[in-house]
């Protein structure tokens, strides 16, 4: 059962500001999948010598589509516990980013999910797996 609607994670794209920062955009989803797409900017490249994107946007986007796949499923955002990435090529504009995310497992406490970034000819160009603690009470968080 879906609990968080397409509108509901384009707008809490549009809420936090890294995310924002990102452009990443959520553009269909079922009960445990979505695909995301990326628009590439120079700011997001790592090393001018090569151009491909900066690793760490990558592992960014990965974590995010990994949060928001799993918020199809928890009605809320959950923080991330622990995170692999797997750098297979690298990212030039060219290629485009864009990708799919998917719920490997959904538990009351713990739960994760893996996403996977490709190009616009569908060639993998990164791969990650994001565990999260699904038992986080937003509503219970300490605010400073």
């Amino acid at each position: 059962m879906v609990k968080v609607n397409l509108q509901q994670i384009n707008d809490r794209c549009q809420y936090n500001p890294f995310a924002r920062w990102l452009g990443m955009e959520v553009t269909e989803h079922t009960h445990d999948t979505l695909r995301f797409a990326v628009k590439f900017r120079e700011e997001m490249i790592g090393s001018p010598d090569t151009g491909y994107l900066h690793g760490g946007v990558s592992a960014a986007i990965i974590d995010n589509a990994c949060c928001y796949v799993l918020a199809l499923q928890a009605g809320k955002f959950v923080p991330t516990i622990d995170m692999r990435i797997d750098y297979h090529r690298g990212s030039k504009p060219e290629y485009g980013i864009q990708g799919y995310a998917k719920i490997l497992k959904y538990g009351k406490t713990v739960s994760s999910a893996e996403a996977f970034i490709e190009s616009d000819d569908g060639t993998l160009l990164t791969s990650g797996r994001c565990t999260f603690y699904t038992g986080f009470d937003p509503s219970k968080s300490q605010q400073k």
